[in-house]
């Protein structure tokens, strides 16, 4: 594994839950996956009785209804986490819920604050999004090569 953290990529991670229960375990996943720092934690966590490098008590881990998921300690870890997530992602993608859905976790393109920084906009043709829209919201010539244009 790389020593470097990585993009997981723009989607859905989490959906139909807000059970830190639920979500912590996800979003735990992601980050052992991608972020050196959270495996390095682990490795080097000697602790007794909780998951490595969390502070999740092991009962908790193996009994969903364990009074840990309702406490303060665990809404201020799932904060963390959540933020953890969040530093995965490049410029112009956030973690979090989508807009329409407070239980679809995931990583979305910010489409909108990206058009209104000054960076981007001198783009103006360049940075094609899907169907054959710009990031400067013209549409392409089907004939017109955007990779020429950028």
């Amino acid at each position: 594994m790389s020593d470097e953290a990585t993009f997981p990529g723009i989607g859905m991670i989490s959906e139909g839950t807000l059970r830190p229960q639920d979500l912590i375990p996800t979003f735990l996943d992601v980050l052992r996956k991608h972020d050196p720092r959270q495996r390095r934690a682990e490795q080097a966590d000697t602790s007794e009785g909780f998951v490595a490098a969390t502070p999740i008590p092991y009962e908790a881990w193996e009994d969903e209804d364990h009074g840990w998921w309702e406490s303060e300690e665990a809404s201020e870890f799932l904060s963390e986490v959540m933020d953890n997530l969040d530093e995965l992602c490049p410029p112009f993608v956030h973690f979090g819920t989508t807009g329409g859905d407070g239980a679809l976790y995931g990583l979305w393109p910010e489409v909108e604050m990206a058009a209104e920084d000054p960076y981007v906009a001198k783009l103006q043709d360049c940075g094609r999004l899907g169907g054959g829209t710009c990031l400067n919201g013209e549409a392409l010539d089907d004939e017109k090569d955007w990779e020429e244009v950028a």
